[in-house]
């Protein structure tokens, strides 16, 4: 799990000073975390606001991604980049294959439920497999040069990586919004969502669309386990931890709404490290929750809304 706050350089002045320091430095480490955050939530946000569908598998198409990347570059010699390339598509080609002939179609305008078992079903299957072969234990990518270096602005020291995971959330988020907007496909899945059956008087294919919905879904959370392994190491167990953080962030945003999902992963990445230097990490993630508890109770479809496709 990725570690929050920021590094500071020693103090040079009075207390009170040191203390604003710290805060400050918790604001920036949480708003790049937050970025990330967006990267990580999309796909669970997209499935489910296009497709209606509870994809619980989200957090196991994390660590497959993570570790097809790992897989790839120990086992074939490739580096971060085609092996993060290879890794999406596959997951992606993966997450269509299991809605369109796996039996997920079947069962999606079924009871809730249903999608809950499967879905989590699959999320067992993925990371016990996982599991099998690679053990518990934590990996780590291989790296390219300068990504171990850090950032040093003022008095606040960032590591390179923890930028770059940042840029890398928010460009996905614009890259599956983008799609959605300005392209055929991106099109077809629009007019599904807003009108399956006058889509498919049209000549739209409505299974293939949830299918390729679910696809450009899981292809997301493979790239965002690229993203996670920049900064720290990867386990098996990781993808619970960054579910109920995708499900924080799409709530925040409200489901459905991508064009929001980096408002909402900002908030709750400077809210959780906020809480969490205040209190303690244990404390801090419980009274971020506790907000967005509150923000549930106040807003129950979130900040901006959903069902905005």
């Amino acid at each position: 799990m990725l570690t929050l706050g920021a590094r500071l350089v020693p103090p040079t002045s009075e207390p009170g000073q040191f203390t604003r320091m710290i805060y400050l430095g918790a604001v920036v480490d949480g708003l790049l975390l937050g970025a990330m955050f967006a990267g990580i939530a999309v796909g669970l946000s997209l499935i489910f606001g296009i497709a209606n569908l509870l994809n619980l598998a989200h957090g196991a198409f994390i660590v497959l991604g993570a570790y097809s990347i790992y897989a790839l570059q120990t086992s074939l010699g490739l580096g971060l980049v085609p092996s993060a390339v290879i890794a999406v598509v596959a997951a992606g080609v993966l997450g269509w294959a299991v809605y369109r002939w796996g039996g997920l179609a079947r069962i999606a305008s079924g009871p809730l439920l249903m999608v809950i078992v499967f879905t989590f079903g699959l999320h067992l299957v993925i990371v016990n497999g996982i599991s099998f072969f690679y053990g518990a234990q934590s990996r780590n990518l291989v790296l390219p040069a300068g990504l171990d270096d850090v950032w040093e602005v003022g008095d606040i020291i960032e590591p390179a990586s923890r930028i770059y995971g940042a840029i890398g959330g928010i460009l996905l988020t614009f890259v599956i919004d983008w799609t959605l907007k300005y392209t055929k496909l991106g099109r077809a899945i629009r007019a599904t969502r807003q009108d399956s059956d006058m889509a498919s008087v049209n000549g739209v294919n409505v299974v293939e669309s949830y299918a390729r919905t679910m696809g450009l879904g899981c292809a997301a959370a493979a790239f965002s386990g690229a993203l996670i392994g920049l900064g720290s190491p990867i386990d098996p167990g990781m993808g619970i931890n960054y579910l109920v953080i995708s499900f924080a962030v799409a709530i925040i945003a409200g489901f459905g709404r991508i064009d929001a999902v980096i408002v909402g992963g900002l908030i709750y990445g400077a809210l959780l490290s906020i809480m969490q230097v205040w209190l303690s990490p244990g404390l801090g993630t419980a009274a971020a929750f506790g907000l967005l508890f509150v923000l549930l109770l106040v807003r129950p479809r979130g900040l901006f809304g959903s069902d905005f496709y």
